[in-house]
């Protein structure tokens, strides 16, 4: 059987590099404590990789009235405008479409592993779905972009209309301002919407809502889900730390070096295993450089 060695490797100027391995092999308990202590790495990791997603998903829905303004007025603007319409509302609806369903699936597969690994009544599990709660309570953006994922899921974006402004100047070029605008109208008139939505928010309200203000809230309170979520692992994350430290302290790496774990099997069939030191950096920057939503304030 393979055994396992502490080591490092170091990048060289000639693009080389360098390793070093310790002659005496872990045991079998020091390997299960290595395997143990990193495993938050890997339980964090689709989490990250979903919000991840989920943000890329918001900065195209940001890119995207820009993108629709100069496509719209890009050549002789009053040409196919008919054609320029839809191929706006194609591009607003897909962002709209693609962002709301990466949150949705955002909270629900987080939902999805929390029940799997500490079961139906956790604590765990009840703290995520708590925070969704206090969010539908407190923001019209969750309210609003929430029914309109269902909306939009079953039938299409209520998104009737995307208004451009435009003004040729003094070089002769247009410039132009488009803004994504959800139909209240439309989603009066559909069973998809919550009763209670419609009934309380919704009626009576005659003027389009302006989705990007409310869709970076929107954002921003999917943040605070990924900040509880590591808050549910930040015990397994405090330990990773201590651990890394302690080990580092014992390898006495020389300068530059990234500590591995090389697994050894014969002269020359070697594989490695890293500490995942640079995930628990990002996650840490990821986390640290979250807004909270400011307070709600009435759509417009």
């Amino acid at each position: 059987m393979p055994d396992k060695r502490l080591g490092y490797w170091i990048s060289r100027d000639d693009g080389k590099i360098d390793l070093g391995v310790q002659p005496v092999a872990l045991t079998d308990e020091a390997w299960a404590e290595f395997e143990n202590v990193i495993s938050v790495t890997t339980e964090l990791r689709p989490f990250v990789v979903d919000f991840l997603s989920l943000e890329d998903d918001f900065k195209r829905l940001e890119r995207v009235e820009d993108e629709i303004a100069s496509q719209t007025v890009a050549g002789y603007p009053l040409k196919n405008l008919g054609l320029k319409h839809l191929q706006s509302l194609a591009a607003a609806q897909g962002a709209v479409s693609n962002f709301l369903s990466s949150a949705g699936s955002f909270r629900e597969r987080a939902k999805t592993r929390l029940r799997i690994r500490y079961g139906d009544d956790s604590e765990q599990l009840k703290w995520i779905e708590d925070h969704e709660v206090h969010a539908y309570d407190n923001w019209f953006a969750y309210r609003l972009l929430y029914n309109m994922r269902n909306y939009g899921q079953h039938f299409e974006m209520p998104i009737s209309l995307v208004p451009l402004s435009a003004k040729r100047e003094t070089s002769g070029q247009f410039q132009a301002v488009a803004t994504i605008l959800v139909s209240p109208k439309e989603l009066l008139e559909s069973p998809l919407i919550q009763k209670s939505f419609r009934e309380k928010e919704l009626v009576g309200r005659t003027e389009d809502i302006t989705l990007l203000p409310l869709a970076k809230t929107f954002m921003r309170i999917h943040g605070m889900v990924l900040n509880a979520i590591v808050q549910i692992h930040l015990p397994k994350i405090i330990e990773f730390q201590n651990y890394v430290r302690l080990l580092l302290q014992k390898m006495n790496l020389p300068p530059g070096a990234v500590p591995m774990i090389f697994e050894v099997d014969g002269e020359k069939d070697r594989r490695f295993y890293h500490f995942s030191f640079d995930e628990i950096a990002f996650l840490r920057d990821l986390t640290g450089r979250l807004e909270r939503p400011e307070p709600d304030l009435a759509a417009t």
